[in-house]
């Protein structure tokens, strides 16, 4: 039941450059601050979704959700103010298929308080903390290196290396490895990222837009969420490059 579901739903994991805002905010507050504040042009309470009209963005919340879903939208810059705006959390979640790495951020009001990212590990050494390359020594609360299989008939396992920083709650090595485990592959601790915050990750058949389902058992209907949204928004450039800034570090 969608209403009861928590976590990573994505059944066949990120494909080809992936991005997703989630808000924990109705979706009327989180649609009218888009325009009231982006100038965004809006259609509220659609069902199905045309996945066809390209300009268009999609959000829903679904029944029984604190969450708001902005599908295929991941701009930090606009997720950052809507947290601010509506004094709530954000979630932005991205991942590039070249590199085969994801990116978590979280913002809570004007603060950016959480950053996981992970991916690949193609280094020689597993004890080497390359997090610290890039942001300086002792920047992450954690990293660690974690092995998995793909399947049951795999001879040789995937590493994965996995970097967390978070002013809003402690995890351990351990208690990440645990998770891990636990989990499916890679994305055991995004799975219980996005349930410690109350958050769903839907899978596609999930969503609301109207695409071919032959391949799947669950069709959704329009019980199934509060309310399914479309915005347009601005394409001026230079009324991007104006956005709030976001921060540079996770900070209490």
């Amino acid at each position: 039941k969608l209403a009861e579901k928590r976590g990573f739903g994505l059944t066949d994991g990120f494909w080809n450059r992936f991005g997703v805002v989630l808000i924990e905010a109705p979706i009327h507050l989180f649609t009218s601050t888009l325009a009231n504040y982006f100038r965004a042009e809006y259609d509220a309470d659609i069902f199905p979704a045309s996945f066809n009209e390209q300009e268009k963005h999609f959000l829903w919340q679904y029944a029984g959700h604190t969450w708001t879903v902005w599908w295929a939208f991941s701009s930090e810059e606009v997720a950052f103010a809507l947290a601010l705006f509506l004094e709530t959390k954000a979630i932005v979640i991205t991942h590039q298929g070249t590199s085969e790495w994801s990116t978590v951020k979280i913002f809570y009001q004007d603060r950016w308080t959480e950053y996981y990212h992970f991916g690949s590990d193609d280094y020689d050494d597993p004890n080497e903390k390359i997090g610290d390359r890039g942001w300086g020594a002792g920047y992450w609360d954690l990293e660690i290196t974690y092995e998995y299989f793909v399947s049951q008939q795999s001879t040789f396992p995937i590493q994965t290396r996995h970097l967390f920083s978070s002013v809003m709650r402690k995890v351990t090595e351990s208690e990440m490895k645990s998770v891990l485990k636990s989990g499916t592959g890679k994305f055991g601790f995004l799975h219980a990222t996005l349930q410690h915050y109350g958050a769903y990750l839907p899978d596609c058949n999930e969503t609301p837009l109207n695409y071919s389902r032959s391949d799947f058992d669950f069709h959704p209907v329009r019980s199934d969420f509060e309310r399914v949204d479309a915005l347009v928004l601005p394409k001026e450039t230079f009324y991007w490059r104006n956005m709030l800034p976001v921060p540079e570090h996770v900070a209490p």
